[in-house]
């Protein structure tokens, strides 16, 4: 190796030191910005919101996906065709809403 030339293994060793001895705290640091009682107020909401309605939504995606794979159209356009053409832009769709959504309540 060239005395100009890094070696990357070593550098990203001691990153990795690094953020292994720090805490999550100190990594993800809270928003300054927002008062104590909308802090309590984030926090009752997000005790009192139930996950049960986005897991649903998801276990519906996730069958009308796995349905598609196993679709029974023939080779042949028509009805059946168009209807496997929606379900698939029902799963493209409904998955997009889910990342959407999980990303803005995260």
């Amino acid at each position: 190796m060239s005395p100009g030339e890094r070696d990357w293994s070593k550098e990203l060793a001691k990153i990795d030191k690094q953020l292994e001895s720090a805490s999550d705290a100190q990594l993800f640091p809270e928003k300054t910005g927002a008062s104590p009682t909308q802090k309590a107020e984030i926090a009752t909401e997000r005790a009192t919101t139930a996950s049960w309605p986005a897991l649903l939504r998801l276990s519906l995606s996730v069958a009308l996906g796995v349905g598609s794979l196993f679709w029974p159209y023939g080779t042949r356009c028509g009805l059946g065709l168009v209807g496997y053409f929606i379900a698939n832009a029902l799963v493209v769709s409904s998955v997009g809403c889910r990342a959407v959504g999980t990303w803005r309540y995260h």
